[in-house]
């Protein structure tokens, strides 16, 4: 039986170290799409090999900072090994939304064998000129 859209589990990505306005509008229109929200956020590990620079906040920091602007959506730290894709077994989401800027993360869950495979969305930016994580820090 096919899930209606409002019941459907979404889930998200990023590392949310520093937050700003355009990860409110990624969670924002993530929120839109479904009624189970669940955003990963990185672990300090996995920002460091993918940015080549240790996050500025701790991932408890950073779920903290999250939960209190957002109380209605569950925070969990993603998976500690980039491309293992075990979050996906845990949630078991409808839909996988990731950000403008995350192409080479629709591309791994692509290439990852994982059946079925979640729908996948893209979230637009948001004034990227101004709320770009690399423009902030």
């Amino acid at each position: 039986m096919e899930q209606s859209e409002n019941n459907k589990v979404i889930l998200g990505f990023g590392s949310f170290d520093g937050l700003h306005d355009g990860h409110r509008f990624f969670i924002d229109e993530i929120k839109k799409r479904g009624e189970r929200v669940v955003i990963a956020v990185a672990p300090d590990e996995v920002i460091e090999k993918i940015k080549g620079r240790s996050p500025r906040f701790a991932l408890s920091e950073r779920i903290g900072a999250l939960k209190s602007q957002f109380p209605d959506i569950e925070f969990i730290p993603a998976d500690s090994e980039i491309g293992n894709w075990k979050i996906l077994e845990k949630v078991k989401p409808d839909v996988v939304a990731i950000g403008y800027d995350q192409m080479s993360l629709k591309e791994s869950l692509e290439k990852s064998g994982t059946e079925p495979l979640p729908e996948i969305v893209v979230i637009n930016s948001h004034e990227p000129e101004k709320f770009k994580s690399s423009l902030i820090i």
